[in-house]
């Protein structure tokens, strides 16, 4: 463990004044004392600047930066061109940090670039009650780099330590030698183009087991209905950085794996369309939009495993231009998992 560094925790915000100040006061709450908090508001305008401006004034390690509606990519950026720290980590602000993160991933930052815990997904009713919680963590820690990698990217990328941002300890030393950035034109699965960008510069990681980050997702709070017009075209991005990762770092150019992985991001973009608010013609010509893209077209003629039986479904259906099938099948399985929010 490296003591005495200052380590920045980043939290980009925006309309968040009903949660910000539980996120800022989990990290304040951290064992670990040296640190600054660093709440970039996205052009709140719910009284979030207001709300934070009150903890910089209770904690002097708390600061506010003030970006704009610029995205959450580019208030990440920010905030990593503010921070102080030897080390950053990331935080949303209607999460929470576990008590012990920094200082459990601290132990680690001497021997990896990146240092990953793992995370618990919570489940909470309009009481501010958690219902359900499923913790997602490694059995045992271990450290790797660049095709080292391979043997444990599966498992990495089973128990989520891949596919967010949070949760990690980064070396500021390396992300300012790599020049390493989100990409400004994701804001969705941008944190696992950030995490792939990191690996693909050569950065060394270290997984631990140690829980160190609690999402949170409210039961009246449906992912499915999130309507982005340009769902797709971000999905393509994640997905051509997905299939790179692993011809270029992984050294396994079209492996079975990298198609169910894909497979999944294009399942997103068919989730994404069918919830478009536009009539049924407009939806299916949406959808044609995705299996027309190379990467997903790619995906569906040679995928041989999918993630789930719908995954399989709708590239199957996709696959024979079957796209009105396609957006019956997402509408059911939006309006299911709308359902089973909901309760």
């Amino acid at each position: 463990m490296i003591s005495e560094a200052l380590v920045s925790i980043i939290i980009p915000a925006l309309d968040a004044a009903s949660v910000i100040r539980n996120s800022v006061e989990s990290v304040l709450r951290q064992t670990y004392s040296i640190i600054e908090v660093i709440v970039v508001d996205n052009g709140s305008s719910d009284g979030t600047c207001e709300a934070v401006q009150e903890l910089t004034q209770l904690d002097g390690r708390v600061r506010l930066v003030e970006s704009g509606r610029t995205g959450v990519s580019s208030a990440r950026n920010m905030g990593i061109e503010k921070a102080r720290g030897e080390f950053i980590t990331f935080c949303d602000a209607d999460d929470e940090m576990t008590r012990d993160a920094i200082s459990s991933l601290l132990k680690r930052t001497n021997v990896a670039d990146i240092v990953a815990g793992g995370m618990s997904f919570d489940v909470v009713d309009d009481k501010g009650s958690i219902v359900s919680s499923l913790a997602r963590q490694l059995t045992v820690p271990f450290g790797v780099q660049g095709e080292g990698l391979g043997q444990y990217f599966e498992d990495l990328w089973a128990k989520n330590y891949l596919q967010s941002c949070c949760s990690k300890l980064y070396s500021v030393q390396f992300l300012r030698k790599s020049g390493v950035r989100f990409d400004e034109r994701l804001s969705s699965y941008e944190d696992l183009s950030f995490v792939l960008d990191c690996l693909s510069h050569g950065a060394s990681i270290t997984a631990i087991p140690d829980i160190c980050y609690r999402y949170f997702r409210s039961t009246s709070e449906s992912n499915s209905t999130r309507y982005k017009s340009n769902m797709t075209d971000q999905m393509q991005l994640v997905s051509e950085n997905v299939a790179s990762f692993y011809e270029k770092v992984l050294k396994k150019p079209k492996d079975a794996s990298c198609f169910m992985h894909v497979a999944q991001l294009l399942v997103v973009s068919v989730n994404n369309a069918q919830a478009a608010p536009e009539d049924g013609r407009t939806i299916r010509t949406a959808i044609a939009d995705v299996f027309s893209r190379r990467v997903f077209t790619e995906t569906v003629s040679s995928a041989t495993s999918y993630s789930n039986g719908y995954s399989r479904l709708v590239c199957l259906l996709g696959s024979r231009r079957c796209y009105g099938l396609v957006a019956v099948l997402a509408r059911f399985r939006n309006w299911v998992r709308g359902k089973r929010a909901a309760r």
